[in-house]
């Protein structure tokens, strides 16, 4: 019997391709990238690549260690975030356990997580592993620390209760009838890892872009896991170089699971130089305020409803299919992600960039959008942005920009005043 392989994760990023396939210049609003990255004096030698890289990466621990006031026994490196999220869940997580995440949120959660054989839950007590992304990808919004210290007390509390009883699939669905069975057989109580307290793994790849106040990366808790990105945070998606913080237990753990020399020679050389010039990070927050505050009135002005975001990209409410405006603005030169893997086929995201690379943006969309939208008659013409239309319930009817049900949890992400 063939094990069954979830699909893959749907990502922005896709220049590459789509500049194989176009004779136009393209810019891409589809990738969460700092528009202002600190400039790094690198300058690869190719002699590197004649000796392996040191596969227990102590220079490189080390200096995430003292950037961040942890011990190197408390760090995981990967290939990028993704190799970390698969390697976190092949250590944490036994076929039957339960984890849960509120969507919209990064699919790569529930596919590595249902990789390892964990069914979604739709209590986060009963969940062995609680995913949460904050900033979050798509919406944009930033829990505050002291929210997120109360859903790691709740993680720590949780028990890590397997799944059994009330499986369920992605948002709730019921796991079909004759499945339940070989299902809950798959999670024996004897399963390593199984029980014990719940584990709350903390997405932190776009906080340093946000508002690094607000990050757990200091704070030693066996229950947290916290993930970072140099991706993200210095524009260089093309090394893929990812890193954690977490109990020494579980890092001995992910790193008997990670692949040998993962992290590769250049990777590991521009991350450490990188680590050096961390700290003027805040010179691009600074930067990307200001820029997405423009982007935003820009978009309004277009008539669209951009959600108030944290970060270096905005969630934007459409009165259409995204895949729609996505193709029209492809054929003037503009990339943008369509959220329909998110949940939300009438919404797409886009990028911060810097302030000509914006106005091109909110050209090509003046160019393609109903002249109805600019005359004050287009999504965001007042209700979007309004919170009379929120509620705990959603504010769904026929015809509803966004998905129904939305848990009520996340009600608050749409609300300019952020978390209650």
């Amino acid at each position: 019997m063939e094990k069954e392989i979830p699909g893959r994760v749907v990502h922005g990023g896709t220049l590459l391709w789509h500049r194989k396939h176009s004779d136009r210049p393209l810019l891409d609003f589809s990738a969460n990238l700092n528009p202002f990255p600190p400039e790094i004096p690198w300058n690869p030698d190719p002699s590197t690549l004649s000796s392996y890289p040191d596969d227990r990466y102590e220079a490189l621990r080390e200096a995430i260690a003292r950037t961040f006031h942890r011990r190197p026994g408390e760090i995981a490196v990967g290939n990028g975030s993704m190799e970390i999220i698969r390697v976190f869940c092949q250590a944490t997580l036994s076929p039957g356990d339960g984890f849960f995440l509120d969507p919209p949120t990064f699919g790569e959660y529930e596919l590595s997580a249902r990789i390892t054989g964990a069914l979604p839950v739709e209590e986060p007590g009963r969940a062995r592993v609680r995913f949460l992304c904050n900033p979050n990808n798509p919406t944009g919004a930033l829990l505050p620390a002291a929210r997120v210290r109360e859903d790691l007390r709740q993680a720590r509390n949780s028990g890590g209760v397997p799944s059994r009883g009330a499986p369920t699939q992605s948002r709730g669905a019921p796991i079909p009838p004759g499945q339940e069975e070989p299902l809950r057989a798959s999670s024996p109580r004897d399963s390593p890892g199984s029980f014990g307290p719940g584990i709350l793994f903390l997405d932190e790849a776009f906080i340093e872009l946000s508002d690094p106040a607000e990050s757990l990366v200091e704070e030693e808790d066996p229950s947290l896991f916290v993930l970072r990105s140099l991706t993200k945070a210095f524009a260089v998606p093309g090394l893929r170089f990812g890193y954690g913080f977490g109990d020494p237990d579980l890092i001995a753990r992910m790193e008997v699971l990670r692949p040998p020399w993962s992290v590769n020679t250049f990777a590991e050389e521009f991350a450490l130089l990188a680590f050096r010039h961390y700290d003027r990070l805040g010179e691009s927050r600074q930067k990307i305020a200001k820029e997405r505050e423009w982007l935003e009135e820009g978009l309004g002005d277009l008539g669209l409803a951009p959600l108030p975001s944290s970060v270096n990209f905005l969630l934007v409410l459409l009165g259409e299919p995204a895949s729609d405006l996505a193709a029209r603005l492809l054929e003037k030169g503009i990339l943008v992600r369509d959220c329909a893997s998110f949940g939300l086929p009438n919404a797409m995201r886009v990028a911060v960039r810097n302030r000509d690379e914006n106005r091109q943006l909110l050209e090509a969309l003046s160019a393609c959008l109903p002249c109805s939208w600019r005359e004050g008659r287009g999504p965001g013409s007042g209700w979007a942005r309004s919170p009379s239309w929120i509620s705990a319930e959603g504010p769904w009817s026929p015809g509803s920009l966004m998905p129904s049900p939305w848990p009520a949890s996340m009600s608050w992400w749409l609300h300019p005043a952020g978390p209650p």
